[in-house]
């Protein structure tokens, strides 16, 4: 009985590692993704007047907020 629960507990706690380790992937792959699509804006970026600039910047700022999401 003792073996059996240890079992269980062990699988529990095997089973929340990966789902944190998903979890990570999950947030880790959108962020990636808006940094890979976002590289040539900024390349382009010394040459851009203030406000086109401010708003690359708001976008980027929207995108981390949105991929990388605070608990």
């Amino acid at each position: 009985m003792f073996d059996r629960l240890v079992d269980v507990l062990t699988q529990a706690k095997t089973l929340r590692l990966v789902i944190d380790f998903f979890t990570v992937v999950v947030r880790i792959i959108p962020a990636l993704l808006v940094v890979i699509a976002l590289v040539p804006s900024f390349a382009s970026f010394a040459f851009l007047s203030p406000g086109p600039r401010r708003s690359l910047l708001e976008i980027v700022d929207r995108l981390r907020k949105w991929t990388l999401a605070q608990n």
